[in-house]
């Protein structure tokens, strides 16, 4: 009869003796995050998913965008769904499509979903991936500079006048509807309006300070265009007309004079300032 313990030592003998088999399988890999693109309205974007297959058996995957982003989201074009298959060693590529035209009717700018891709990795639970959409306005505004200043002035003999420009970064005309000063100390120099700016364009226009008296200003810029984000943008800007610093004075030489009727100073006074 055989023990427990021979019985356990055949055992072991004969798994030992017997040749060991691998099993072939795929193993899968991604690249290409994080998915995420900033497009203009109506534009699109295209980010590539790159699927690798590092076993040592066909890979096949399924990659599926989530039913909630599919009105934004497309794979190779305008598909919901792709299917492919991978030799061991091989990759493949899916083009993942950003489409903002098809956004326009959406309440925000920006947008979450995703896409899952399955696969016949033994090792590897289905993977989710992120997918997130910005869409910039047609028009696209930007003011430079950002705050307009004159210091300090004594004497404004000669009207003192600053640019202001007017970048349109949008892929649409912009169109500028109106400019105006809060502080009438700040008077502008524009030829007419409205004023369409062309995609990469600008549009500049002259600020001059001239104060009808003495004191400090302070006010702001209103520019009004069709930037469906920012339709108003408000610049500040600021001015000082004040007079001279009092004038500060030496004496320099002291000299006693002495005369019929008494005796006085004579005084030498040296001035600074203006």
């Amino acid at each position: 009869m055989y023990t427990k313990s021979r019985f356990a030592r055949v055992l072991l003998g004969v798994m030992m003796a017997a040749p060991l088999v691998a099993t072939a399988c795929p193993r899968i890999r991604i690249c290409g995050c994080p998915f995420a693109a900033e497009v203009y309205t109506g534009a699109e974007a295209i980010k590539c998913l790159m699927i690798m297959n590092s076993g040592d058996d066909v890979l096949k995957y399924r990659v599926v965008v989530e039913a909630q982003s599919q009105d934004w989201l497309s794979l190779d074009g305008q598909r919901p769904e792709v299917v492919g298959c991978l030799p061991p060693g091989s990759s493949g590529l899916v083009a993942v499509r950003f489409r903002a035209s098809n956004a326009l009717d959406c309440d925000t700018t920006d947008l979450h979903g995703g896409f899952v891709v399955h696969h016949t990795d033994p090792l590897q639970a289905p993977l989710a991936m992120a997918a997130d959409l910005h869409i910039e306005p047609a028009q696209d505004v930007l003011v430079d500079p950002t705050v307009v200043t004159f210091g300090i002035h004594y004497d404004l003999e000669d009207f003192e006048t600053q640019a202001v420009q007017i970048y349109n970064l949008g892929c649409e005309p912009l169109t500028v509807t109106g400019i105006q000063s809060t502080q009438l100390a700040f008077w502008l120099q524009i030829l007419h309006l409205p004023v369409v700016v062309a995609p990469g364009g600008v549009f500049t226009f002259l600020v001059m300070f001239c104060p009808l008296e003495r004191g400090q200003y302070v006010g702001d810029l209103r520019i009004s265009t069709d930037d469906p984000d920012e339709p108003l943008l408000e610049i500040p800007i600021d001015g000082h007309w004040t007079c001279y610093p009092v004038r500060e004075y030496d004496v320099i030489h002291e000299a006693k004079v002495v005369t019929e009727a008494g005796t006085w100073s004579k005084v030498k006074v040296l001035f600074r300032g203006r």
